[in-house]
């Protein structure tokens, strides 16, 4: 019990650890390290050891603000906000290179299409051969 408690005290989320795999590792030594306490009272445990193993201080105090009750609750807050950052961080990734390109120096158009609804620069991307 006491290695069980140990592990989920100085438990880190891994560089590449998914939310889900940290969640569930929780979850488990919560229910190892503390198997009489009463459910919610574990419940509780889990959640501000989870919140503690996230890591990002900013990231995890953002979710504590929520004041989530349960671990679940926790998992879900974090992950929900996890997607939001990266699709704020691909979406400022996006219009940095579209105004490279509207400025030309990121691609060059490769040849003319001459479609349907009249002529349209077809664009060679960096990653096409």
């Amino acid at each position: 019990m006491d290695k069980h408690r140990t592990e989920l005290q100085s438990r880190c989320r891994g560089k590449n650890e998914t939310l889900q795999s940290l969640h569930a590792d929780i979850r488990r030594l919560a229910a190892l390290a503390f198997p009489t306490v009463e459910h919610t009272a574990r419940e509780a445990m889990a959640t501000d050891y989870f919140l503690d193993a996230i890591g990002a201080s900013e990231f995890a105090l953002r979710v504590r603000d929520r004041q989530p009750k349960e671990l679940d609750t926790a998992f879900a807050i974090a992950l929900q906000m996890e997607a939001w950052m990266m699709f704020s961080r691909n979406r400022k990734n996006y219009k940095a290179e579209f105004s490279r390109y509207q400025r030309g120096s990121a691609m060059a158009p490769a040849r003319k299409y001459h479609g349907p609804f009249g002529d349209v620069d077809v664009v060679r991307s960096r990653c096409s051969l």
